[in-house]
Order: C-alpha cells, then structure tokens, then sequence
C-alpha cells in the first residue's frame, strides 16, 4: 500500500543519509576557528614558524601537505611548488585540512572533537595527546563559542 511505499522510501533516505554522512569528519565552523586562529582566515605569505616554513590562510607546513595527500599536484610540479601553490588558495587549502584530520582524526578518539581536530592541527598527528597543543586548543574554543564546533 502506500503507507508502507512512503515509510520504506523514508527508511531509505535515512540509511542512504547514514551511509554518507561521516560523523568523524571536522565541521565547517571548527575549520573556520582554526583558519581564524592561525591567520584570522587570511592568504598570509610563507615565514619561518617552529622551524620550517608555514604558508596560507592555515599555515599549512610542507610535511602537513604531504600528509595530506598533496591536494592540487600536478605532473612535473615539485612538493613545493604545489604546497606553496594549495596554501594560496583557500579551496585546497582547505581540502589539505579535512584530508589531514581524516587520516588522523581517529588516533586519538573514535569520534575526533573540534578539540581533537585542533590539537591536531597545531601539534601534528599525536597532537591530541601533546599537554602543549592545549593553549592552542583554547583559542580554537573561543572561537567557538556558540558555533557548532
């Protein structure tokens, strides 16, 4: 009958709408928050920062590109010319940032939070477990407020 139709086609939607969405992934204003703390979301050249040099609106490091997979490479470009060239723009960039705590997110928690995602950022993969990315957090958190981090 059509009860049952329309009921099977909602049960659908909700597992097709379960399948797709991924819990673990960073939200849109945690992004915001961070680039907001690390640059106040601006296209920032690249300077010395701990180190090595960090570049864009995320001050993203070379070695966070590669982990990331290296958005926007293309044939015949060096790791530095394509960093350099993704942490200019802030579509790449921000793929790197979700690429990034996707392969890391979970190392710490099953479930990542903002504040996972963010010690992460700041501190690398183990970050979440580094007592010095928590200042880091604060700021992030902040930002947060009232925001769905």
């Amino acid at each position: 009958t059509m009860t049952h139709f329309t009921a099977l086609l909602l049960i659908s939607f909700v597992l097709i709408v379960a399948l797709f969405h991924d819990a673990t992934a960073i939200s849109d204003d945690c992004l915001r928050c961070i680039c907001t703390v690390e640059s106040g979301c601006r296209d920032l050249p690249c300077h010395m920062d701990v180190g090595s040099e960090a570049c864009g609106a995320y001050q993203i490091h070379m070695a966070y590109y590669q982990d990331c997979g290296m958005p926007g490479k293309q044939p015949g470009d060096s790791v530095v010319t394509a960093w350099k060239r993704c942490t200019q723009n802030m579509s790449c960039a921000t793929t790197c940032v979700r690429n990034y705590m996707a392969r890391y997110g979970a190392h710490c928690q099953a479930n990542p939070t903002c504040e996972t995602f963010a010690r992460i950022h700041n501190y690398g993969p183990m970050g979440c477990r580094n007592p010095g990315s928590i200042g880091y957090w604060h700021k992030v958190q902040s930002c947060c407020s009232g925001k769905h981090c």
